[in-house]
């Protein structure tokens, strides 16, 4: 039901409660129910004016009442939209930060384990492949950067999800529906992605480089390493996939709050049943 609705059917249920005082009184005092003289009417039309100027007037302010109690109502959940869109434009923004603090960190690392790479390949007497596996020891570097780009980006395109689920989440609030579930569910989404950008942030600060042993054992080093930073990235996905799938059961919780409530239908036997 509307917030429309609510007020007209708040203003017919005013109306049929003074409609039946009149009605009330003119059964319980016949004498008020009779046909008033000739010389009477003209001040029976008079009070009946005056009534039915009161009722407007009683109908007019309870609607302002009613228009002002709706227009709070919108501007709180405005001002709680904008509060939230600010708070998380400062979780990307400090998000953003640490990355950039841990990946400048782990440089330095990065730049010694090239140099000890680099040193200990000289031992290989195939130059190709001293090549293949410096190329290898970079492209590990750079897929482990370009990974956690892309899991950021992912959880952002989440996040703008949740806002557009949470202005649903208020229209169907002003319509009277039941959001509790759905507020909920996003909240839970909110705590998944905090929980997945601190996984991404720890594992931009880490460091992956091909420990050479000797030249015999160069494809299972360098696979150990491959295998290692697949091993980490996985985990960092999978957060990624918790925060996606509590974001769809933050729409799911919506989409059922939205869902109109069953209507009464007649059965055969003169029964009141719900309809789906």
């Amino acid at each position: 039901m509307g917030i429309d609705s609510i007020l007209n059917g708040n203003v017919t249920m005013y109306m049929r409660t003074i409609l039946s005082l009149f009605l009330s009184a003119a059964f319980a005092f016949p004498a008020f129910a009779q046909v008033p003289p000739t010389s009477d009417r003209p001040m029976m039309r008079d009070g009946m004016r005056a009534v039915a100027q009161d009722m407007r007037q009683d109908i007019h302010a309870a609607r302002a009442s009613t228009t002002e109690e709706i227009r709070a109502i919108r501007d709180a959940m405005m001002a709680d939209m904008q509060a939230m869109r600010a708070a998380m434009g400062q979780k990307r923004a400090e998000f953003r930060s640490a990355m950039e603090a841990r990946r400048a960190r782990a440089q330095a690392d990065i730049t010694a384990h090239r140099d000890t790479l680099k040193a200990k390949l000289l031992t290989i007497r195939d130059e190709r492949k001293q090549q293949a596996v410096e190329r290898i020891n970079a492209g590990v570097i750079a897929l482990n950067d370009r990974m956690l780009k892309h899991f950021a980006s992912v959880l952002e395109n989440i996040e703008n999800i949740l806002v557009r689920i949470g202005e649903r989440a208020d229209r169907a609030q002003e319509q009277g529906r039941d959001v509790s579930a759905a507020r909920a569910a996003i909240t839970a989404a909110h705590d998944a992605i905090a929980t997945s950008r601190a996984a991404i942030t720890a594992q931009s600060g880490k460091t992956y480089s091909v420990t050479v042993n000797e030249e015999g054992t160069l494809r299972r080093d360098v696979g150990a390493t491959r295998q290692a930073l697949h091993n980490d990235l996985s985990a960092v996905r999978e957060t990624v996939r918790k925060a996606h799938d509590a974001a769809r059961q933050a729409a799911v919780a919506l989409a059922q709050a939205e869902r109109p409530a069953p209507t009464a239908t007649s059965s055969p036997d003169g029964t009141a049943a719900g309809s789906n």
